[in-house]
């Protein structure tokens, strides 16, 4: 029998709504690891499954959109479910998805897609959108903190505007990190399915990639 870990990184905005997605992914065949944003500093509720095995992360970040931060928590999840067991697929996931086919179905396609990724890439966008460029091409500073994460109006107008002084002089004096870098960037969705070995590979490339992505938005 073939097993999944399921990794979910969620905000701690509605229990219910995770206990609802526990609910669907709750299967022998599934193994389930969460990490709660430290942000969130109210009181975790017992979140129950009968089925699956359940891991709350024990030593949580705060964790920042666009920033480090994501990639450092879902380093957090992918070790430990890789020190954990053996898998055939590791889903990372948001604590507001829902899948919409049964655990039989899932399974059934990934039986049938072994040894396959599941990575979105937005080629035009990352060769042609000079925003998203600028995000791995420029150095930023305070890298967790931007427009979307800020919460009020004047928070925003400054991130936004700070972001656009840093861009200009950068632009200005040619900086082009993605040429130094031993990475080849590409924009796309932070939710993947990806198999062990694949894992490994990330695990044991941790230095390397995290060194070239501190600083990036």
């Amino acid at each position: 029998m073939s097993k999944h870990a399921y990794l979910i990184i969620d905000s701690g905005k509605n229990f219910d709504q995770l206990q609802t997605l526990l609910n669907q992914l709750d299967d022998v065949r599934n193994d389930i690891f969460i990490h709660i944003d430290k942000k969130y500093k109210g009181e975790i509720p017992d979140l129950n499954v009968k089925n699956s095995e359940l891991c709350l992360i024990k030593n949580r970040i705060p964790v920042f959109w666009g920033g480090i931060s994501i990639v450092e928590c879902e380093y957090l999840l992918f070790e430990t479910a890789f020190n954990y067991s053996d898998y055939s697929y590791f889903h990372l996931l948001s604590g507001q998805d829902l899948p919409l086919q049964s655990q039989d179905y899932i399974h059934s396609f990934f039986d049938k897609n072994a040894g396959q990724e599941f990575i979105s890439f937005d080629f035009y966008r990352t060769n042609n959108d000079k925003e998203i460029m600028n995000r791995f091409k420029h150095y930023h500073l305070f890298s967790n903190y931007s427009f979307k994460s800020s919460k009020t109006l004047v928070s925003n107008i400054f991130i936004r505007g700070f972001r656009r002084i840093e861009n200009s002089i950068q632009t200005y004096l040619k900086v082009d990190r993605e040429k130094k870098s031993q990475l080849k960037y590409y924009y796309g969705s932070q939710w993947v399915s990806i198999d062990q070995e694949l894992v490994d590979y990330l695990i044991n490339n941790k230095k390397l990639i995290l060194s070239n992505l501190m600083r990036t938005n």
